[in-house]
């Protein structure tokens, strides 16, 4: 196979990859911006002030925008599909693996108790085992 079909072909799945992504961010994008509090209580968030949900869901929304140049002529926005890859994903690996350690410890275990509220948090603990309070 010559490597401009290849090419073609892989420009042809990033392009579809990419456009799915931004599918995908939309159905964050759009709820956040119009509906926050309904979404919050969706997913269980307790957030008092609205604008910080509106501001992430903007920021999605320029992020998926940024997405859009590369999907369309990747020879000419090559470094915008890179940028589009390896830092966001890298970003979001960071703070998927972040998150546990940043809890506070009486989240980790099963008989922590909820701000405000005198009965048992019954959900299950995000780390199989304890941290190590040096980490």
């Amino acid at each position: 196979m010559d490597t401009t079909g290849r090419y073609d072909r892989l420009a042809r799945h990033y392009k579809w990859v990419t456009w799915f992504g931004i599918l995908l961010n939309s159905l964050f994008i759009f709820p956040l911006l119009l509906f926050p509090r309904f979404t919050l209580d969706l997913l269980g968030i307790e957030l008092d002030q609205l604008i910080f949900a509106r501001t992430a869901g903007m920021l999605l929304l320029w992020i998926s925008v940024f997405y859009i140049p590369a999907s369309l002529d990747l020879k000419k926005y090559r470094v915008h599909a890179w940028l589009a890859v390896f830092p966001s994903r890298t970003g979001g690996a960071t703070f998927f693996f972040e998150l546990p350690v940043t809890e506070p410890a009486a989240r980790l275990s099963n008989v922590s108790t909820k701000k405000g509220s005198s009965k048992p948090d019954d959900r299950p603990p995000l780390l199989p085992r304890p941290v190590s309070p040096g980490v």
